[in-house]
């Protein structure tokens, strides 16, 4: 074998040392006899020195003849450098020459350090001396080393066989990326493998996302051929996509699989992903998926999984929404479904909802909303309804932009609009709305103007607003203005032309003026007007006696004198219809006990003015026989 074998370079190295002149005295004699016979039988070039030398390295005589044989056997080009040098750095020999005898062909050679490396692994040489050629033919460049650390934890075999065709497949496997997949990845060679495959099938994956995607324990092999049927196919995922989707969820197969199932009825691979997350099967309820992306291919999974829930009430919804098409209300899918789970009644709705548009007015089910919970909708448009009945010139938006209508409030409403109508009473639903948000009865106010037509009592919408705002019973009221009223009179005091006191009882009778029920002059100052109207009545007649023969003459002036009182005929809140003098009480005369004392003065007076005379006649009497006694 020539020395030109590179394998063998670094025995050139050094230059051949002296030998130890006490080299022989080392070795016995009978030893050195069969070394040097042994070599010059086997033609092996090695001198007495040498020998004696390699013995004083390695002590077994036997062995060195058993090495120099193997050499000469396996055609290794001996010399004394070469045996020094694996004796003095305690290589195994023997199966250190397995390994030089493999690898003698080898265009760039093992370092003593790897060969020693290796020597000492005890690793099969023909493995490691296998997979060294395969990588020094492809120019792999691996050192000897890396593949006897590499041996205990792979087949260097087949890591040679794999890195070969990454190489001939221009990927980007090299060898460091190889080596470094170690501490990576229990599977190497799943991820090599299916490496190489995803790039046979012109996927772009790299080794670390094969190598992330198998570390997860998906069938990598099993991935990449259903990304190549589906990409033959027409259905293509992004690496990205694919990558990212095994690494977090463990049904990648099945939902890639699902994919490109249905993914002609317009769901993506995030749709699939998100129907695995919410453990719902897609093949079991894809007749209704696709029914309602047919119908709106914007609804996103999380809310067709929510039609599930009304599966049984998912024909009502589907027809609603068609009806809603047909006649443009607007109404979308999720709209109805939240309504259906509130109970609704679509069908009703809906149909409310044209006849509300038929009037000239549209409001979506988002606008209604905001005004009405789910389950009083249907109540609430019914209720606008019913107010554009009533006057068709309002504009329901500007209404409900002015007013905060509630559904209780429309339901009061249209049963007074109702009314009204049944009725016929004239009021205006603007009066209706602004009577009712002022705090108003409205009802009350329909009543009694219902029941002041029904007597035929004249009763304006104004006063009948003006009663039910004072709160007043309006219909009591109307009730009240049907009946006279007859009031008793505190007792009258009238005084005639002679001065004599008269006490009048007298009674009135009293119609109410409903227009002026508020605001009108009250029953006091009625009553007030009918004394102050008897006491002039009186006052014009002549004396008692004459005043008590025309009571009825000064009742009928009374009432006139009223009636003539304009200002108070326009004020007053009552009509008086009659008065009626009942009884009279005749005074004293205030001038009778003056006149008796007169008299009884004037009656003294008078018996004095007699005694008087009788007395000046005694007088005369007795001065006369007076002047007799003294004459």
């Amino acid at each position: 074998m020539s020395n030109q074998n590179p394998i063998f370079s670094w025995l050139k190295k050094k230059p051949t040392t002296q030998t130890n002149e006490n080299s022989n005295k080392n070795i016995p004699d009978e030893i050195l006899n069969k070394l040097v016979s042994i070599c010059k039988r086997e033609n092996i070039p090695l001198s007495n020195d040498q020998l004696a030398e390699l013995y004083v390295l390695h002590s077994d005589y036997q062995e060195i003849i058993n090495h120099l044989l193997k050499a000469k056997q396996l055609r290794i080009d001996i010399n004394f450098q070469y045996f020094r040098d694996l004796y003095q750095n305690g290589i195994e020999v023997s199966h250190f020459f397995e390994v030089q005898a493999l690898l003698q062909n080898s265009e760039v050679a093992p370092k003593i350090d790897e060969m020693k490396m290796l020597a000492e692994s005890k690793l099969p040489p023909e493995k490691i001396a296998i997979a060294y050629k395969m990588g020094d033919k492809a120019k792999l460049n691996i050192p000897l080393k890396k593949l006897v650390e590499l041996a205990p934890k792979f087949d260097v075999e087949k890591a040679m066989r794999l890195l070969v065709t990454a190489k001939n497949m221009e990927t980007e496997l090299s060898v460091d990326v190889f080596f470094d997949l170690f501490p990576k990845t229990n599977e190497v060679e799943k991820v090599i493998y299916n490496f190489l495959l995803s790039k046979k099938a012109k996927f772009n994956f790299s080794i670390n996302d094969i190598t992330e995607i198998v570390n997860q324990n998906v069938d990598c092999e099993q991935l990449t051929r259903l990304l190549y049927k589906y990409k033959n196919a027409g259905i293509a995922l992004s690496e990205g996509e694919v990558k990212k989707l095994t690494l977090t969820n463990s049904n990648a197969l099945s939902i890639i699989n699902d994919y490109a199932t249905f993914s002609e009825d317009g769901f993506s691979l995030n749709d699939i992903q998100e129907f695995y997350n919410q453990n719902i099967n897609i093949r079991k309820h894809i007749d209704i998926f696709r029914n309602l992306r047919n119908l709106d291919n914007s609804l996103k999974i999380n809310e067709l999984t929510e039609f599930l829930k009304l599966e049984n009430k998912l024909d009502n919804i589907i027809r609603a929404f068609q009806y809603s098409q047909q006649n443009d209300l607007k109404i979308n899918l999720l709209e109805l479904r939240k309504l259906a789970s509130a109970n609704v009644d679509l069908d009703k709705l809906t149909n409310s909802l044209l006849r509300l548009k038929t009037k000239g007015e549209f409001f979506t089910i988002t606008e209604l909303s905001t005004k009405a919970n789910p389950a009083d909708l249907e109540k609430f448009i019914n209720g606008l309804i019913a107010l554009k009945n009533g006057d068709s010139t309002i504009s329901l938006k500007e209404i409900l932009s002015h007013y905060n209508i509630s559904t209780k409030d429309l339901e009061k409403m249209a049963k007074t609009i109702k009314m009204t109508y049944q009725n016929h009473i004239g009021i205006e639903v603007k009066d209706i709305l602004k009577h009712h948000f002022e705090g108003g009865n409205i009802e009350n106010v329909v009543n009694g103007l219902i029941y002041a037509k029904t007597e035929r009592i004249t009763l304006s919408l104004q006063t009948a607003l003006e009663l039910d705002s004072a709160t007043y019973d309006v219909e009591k009221v109307v009730k009240n203005v049907m009946n006279v009223k007859i009031v008793d009179i505190a007792p009258v005091n009238v005084v005639t032309q002679d001065e004599i006191p008269l006490m009048l009882k007298v009674k009135a009778t009293l119609k109410p003026n409903i227009d002026k029920y508020l605001r009108g002059l009250n029953e006091e100052i009625a009553t007030a007007k009918i004394n102050e109207a008897l006491i002039a009545a009186v006052a014009s007649y002549g004396n008692r006696n004459v005043a008590l023969e025309n009571l009825d003459k000064i009742s009928f002036f009374a009432k006139e004198k009223i009636f003539q009182d304009k200002s108070f005929r326009e004020q007053s809140a009552y009509e008086i219809l009659t008065i009626s003098i009942l009884d009279v009480l005749v005074g004293k005369d205030p001038y009778a006990e003056n006149r008796d004392k007169e008299h009884n003065i004037r009656k003294t007076l008078s018996e004095f003015e007699k005694k008087f005379l009788e007395m000046e006649l005694r007088i005369k009497e007795l001065e006369t026989k007076m002047r007799e006694w003294e004459n």
